[in-house]
């Protein structure tokens, strides 16, 4: 599977976005006051993680993170408001970190992109008030994703890393052919 586009990105921002307002709604008329924003906030995360989920190119895994980000966000419920936003930031640059990059750096870059995101997130809500607004920022800021590379080094040790890493099974490819061309033309004595 390849990873997601830019588009697809904006896409779940904006399917994102338009859930969270009747969400909102719809949970604080149940859980009024903080609990329903916690609730609200719980859900949006849950409902990006699985679509990070969805579109990860590893297979392993999944599911097993997938639960054990519903029981983190369920759990975080019980915690300040603040500290559900934390949770949910942590998990999903450590999703996207863990499906996405294969060095500490991007998976350092997708932390930054979260921080920026709430950044964003906080001056809409500030200036506007809209629920909407704020997880539209959010997630339009997230959708950037995607432009963080696999792994970041230097252009010499990509060519030689990945080079050797293909070499390698060329290498071991070519000796076990030769070791088999070897074996057919020994005369049977």
């Amino acid at each position: 599977m390849q990873r997601p586009s830019v588009f697809e990105g904006i896409g779940v921002a904006l399917v994102i976005s338009l859930i969270a307002s009747p969400l909102g709604s719809m949970v604080s008329l149940w859980k009024g006051g903080p609990m329903g924003v916690k609730l609200c906030l719980v859900a949006i995360t849950y409902i990006y993680i699985v679509y990070l989920l969805t579109q990860s190119p590893k297979h392993t895994g999944r599911t097993l993170l997938a639960v054990l980000s519903a029981l983190a966000l369920l759990g975080s419920v019980l915690l300040e408001t603040r500290w559900v936003v934390l949770v949910a930031m942590a998990l999903i640059a450590g999703i996207r970190a863990c499906a996405y990059s294969r060095s500490l750096l991007p998976g350092l870059l997708h932390g930054g992109l979260c921080l920026l995101g709430l950044g964003a997130a906080l001056w809409a809500y500030r200036h506007s008030g809209s629920l909407m607004l704020t997880v539209w920022s959010f997630f339009l800021l997230q959708a950037l994703f995607v432009w963080i590379p696999l792994r970041l080094q230097s252009p010499a040790a990509t060519t030689a890393g990945e080079a050797g890493e293909e070499d390698g099974f060329i290498k071991a490819h070519q000796a076990a052919q030769q070791a088999l061309a070897r074996l057919r033309a020994r005369p049977l004595a």
